[in-house]
């Protein structure tokens, strides 16, 4: 075992990892003689004792862990923190981007663009392209309406 696992609990797998999906099912995992916490961050060893990673316990889940990095030196926070910086940028975007209106308007009495042709609806608002004809049908227009030439 190394130094991080002293300070997180271990837990054993019953198989042995081959796989890189984050994820193992509860009935792959042995019962830790003591039950961490749900969310506890563990040590993960497959059957032989290799260690496989860090990972998320829940032993009321049928996703009983989720691994983490698989390298033993790494920090869990690694993957936020930028040297002694704490990277929020992914977070705040989402936050930002999600809130922002999908079809932002000029201002609030603004009918908007044209879905066709992108023309502002405020400067022309008899705006209009007529009935769509549907392609099928369209070479019966001519019979109604003879060519131009």
């Amino acid at each position: 075992m190394n130094a991080a696992s002293a300070e997180n609990p271990a837990v054993r797998l019953k198989i042995e990892r081959r796989s890189n999906h984050p994820w193992i099912f509860q009935k792959m995992v042995e019962k830790p003689p003591t039950k961490p916490r749900p969310g506890s961050i563990v040590e993960v060893y497959d059957r032989d004792g290799t260690w496989c990673g860090r990972g998320f316990y829940n032993g009321h889940s049928r996703i009983a862990l989720r691994i983490l990095p698989s390298d033993p030196e790494e920090a869990e926070e690694s993957q936020w923190l930028e040297g002694d910086l704490l990277d929020l940028e992914p977070t705040l975007r989402d936050a930002v981007v999600f809130a922002l209106p999908q079809h932002p308007l000029c201002d609030p009495e603004c009918p908007g663009l044209c879905p066709e042709c992108g023309d502002r609806l405020a400067d022309d608002p008899d705006h209009t392209h007529g009935a769509e004809i549907d392609p099928r049908w369209s070479a019966l227009t001519q019979m109604i309406e003879p060519p131009k030439e």
